[in-house]
């Protein structure tokens, strides 16, 4: 149970082992970010592999520490960020109907 933080060639990333809730996933994660001090302070990551837990989670993870280390997520994924709209059918087009649609 531990979470891990890589570095490479394009900065950061965090693993976060699948056997971790939320809960105890913050609680170490802000526990290691503490323990480092200013290291991370303006560094980039490039995500979060967490396959225990919800991707609305992993998002709430990445804007605390942005917040709180003011560290950079390379993704885009922030919880204030524009979700994209999956693709039906392989077909992004076909979302245009949809939303020129007369609403109810």
């Amino acid at each position: 149970m531990s979470i891990d933080i890589k570095g490479h060639k394009d900065g950061f990333s965090i693993i976060i082992d699948e056997s971790l809730d939320f809960l105890v996933a913050r609680e170490k994660l802000l526990e290691k970010f503490k323990e480092s001090g200013e290291f991370f302070k303006g560094t980039k990551f490039t995500g979060v592999t967490a396959p225990g837990l919800k991707q609305a989670d992993v998002r709430y993870l990445k804007d605390l520490l942005t917040e709180t280390y003011g560290v950079d997520f390379l993704e885009g994924e922030k919880s204030n960020s524009k979700p994209s709209r999956p693709v039906i059918a392989g077909r992004p087009e076909a979302y245009d109907a949809f939303d020129n649609a007369d609403r109810f």
